[in-house]
């Protein structure tokens, strides 16, 4: 390919390259001798050029390192019109939304580090006014507070647990 076709192709080539998210990244990491590429296929999981990568490396015949998250071996199965034998993986861990903390998340959509750092987001939220729901008091104490989800009735478990108290003392005197 040559001349002006040449160098459209090059410049689409370009365009996404400069998007990918191993730009800043030691480039060694994606042509690993002991075949330890699980920081290149980290890094690969949330490219968001991970599938124009992948497609030029296998329309390129590229023999050598990770390419769109997958190893030669696994580009030639597809290249081949085979299923690929992958499994993308899911970051051990991911910075903190509100702190940025790295952390290792319990389930696989946590956002945040701890119960802190959610219910501090969801004040600033509030405090915002992009909030979903809106203050109410507290069901026993009376004090406002920022609910997690729409079904909140109580400030906080010490509250609901109290609640709780009090309606079976209230159960069994009405009982007695």
């Amino acid at each position: 390919m040559s001349g002006i076709a040449g160098a459209l192709t090059l410049n689409v080539a370009e365009d996404w390259m400069r998007r990918k998210a191993c730009a800043t990244e030691d480039a060694d990491d994606w042509f690993p001798e002991e075949g330890d590429a699980r920081k290149a296929r980290l890094i690969c999981v949330g490219c968001p050029v991970r599938e124009e990568c992948l497609a030029y490396a296998i329309e390129h015949d590229e023999r050598f390192g990770i390419w769109g998250g997958l190893a030669p071996k696994q580009r030639a199965r597809i290249k081949q019109g085979q299923a690929p034998t992958y499994r993308f993986l899911e970051p051990d861990e991911r910075p903190c939304k509100r702190c940025s903390k790295d952390f290792k998340p319990a389930h696989g959509r946590n956002i945040y580090c701890s119960t802190a750092c959610r219910k501090l987001s969801e004040a600033d939220r509030y405090r915002k006014g992009s909030s979903t729901f809106e203050a109410r008091p507290c069901k026993r104490c009376g004090a406002e507070f920022m609910p997690p989800h729409g079904l909140s009735t109580y400030c906080s478990p010490a509250c609901r647990k109290a609640a709780e108290i009090d309606q079976r003392r209230a159960k069994r005197a009405g009982a007695a």
